[in-house]
């Protein structure tokens, strides 16, 4: 009697046992299942959310550089902040096509051939270089402005370089320490040729009638009050319109033409 009891009680663990251990593996397996799938969106989410790398006009500096010399050039990119704006890409859109680029390209293909990383100087000191060379950027204000467009431009033609690039041999003889890219003597007349920096000529308004006043004339009148009208010629250019400009401006004359008051504020009379 007592043997079969303890065989009973043995079946009876044994079974209780096993129930035990089933039940646990059960539980870790689905634990685990439920881990693993809830794990595989987040992760999918994770590597489909993440931007695409940029390269070339990645940062800001190298844009603003981009958009300093397509200004120069004659591109229009707006305002050198540093951001890739409509116009500026308008701009860049605008360059390819002449250099036969791809279309949108944003890598340093572009880059390297509009010059950027040969643009190392400042606007200011590029046009005291200009002015010194004989080619008149207007005023010496760091500002890429019509008259520095016109300089850079004259100065690129002038000595057979690309007029809408920056390239390693323009940007030496930009900033060469000899005349060899100077403008020459026969552009200077209305100086002295043996001065490569010289002053403004003497100009006396007075000995000329107002009513007999010349476009040249008015040219010289502001070259001697200090506001640089470009080349000496009996025509209306930009140079001289924004010469005018910026000394109507100072002195708070009547703005937009040659009026009176302008050319009696000049000396005329």
């Amino acid at each position: 009697m007592t043997t079969k009891n303890n065989l009973l009680l043995v079946v009876i663990l044994a079974t209780l046992i096993l129930t035990v251990f089933s039940s646990c593996g059960h539980s870790r397996k689905t634990t685990k299942s439920k881990t693993t799938n809830a794990s595989k969106p987040k992760v999918a989410v994770r590597e489909t959310s993440k931007p695409a790398p940029l390269t070339g006009f990645a940062d800001t500096v190298t844009v603003s550089k981009a958009q300093l010399l397509l200004n120069l050039f004659g591109y229009s990119p707006g305002k050198a902040d540093g951001t890739m704006k409509e116009q500026t890409a308008v701009a860049i859109t605008n360059f390819q096509a002449d250099q036969q680029l791809p279309n949108g390209d944003r890598s340093d293909t572009t880059l390297n051939a509009l010059g950027v990383p040969l643009f190392d100087f400042t606007i200011d000191s590029l046009q005291k270089i200009l002015s010194k060379k004989g080619y008149d950027p207007g005023p010496i204000d760091g500002l890429v402005g019509p008259m520095t467009r016109g300089a850079i431009r004259e100065f690129m033609v002038g000595n057979n370089f690309p007029t809408n690039k920056l390239t390693k041999e323009s940007r030496e003889a930009l900033f060469s320490i000899g005349y060899q890219y100077d403008k020459q003597p026969e552009d200077l007349l209305q100086y002295d040729t043996a001065d490569k920096n010289p002053p403004h000529p003497a100009f006396n308004a007075a000995e000329i009638d107002i009513n007999k006043v010349q476009i040249i004339d008015i040219r010289r009148a502001l070259e001697a009050r200090g506001f640089h009208t470009g080349e000496l010629i009996n025509e209306i250019t930009s140079p001289l319109q924004d010469a005018l400009f910026l000394y109507q401006t100072k002195n708070k004359l009547p703005i937009g033409d040659f009026n009176t008051e302008t050319l009696r504020a000049l000396g005329f009379r």
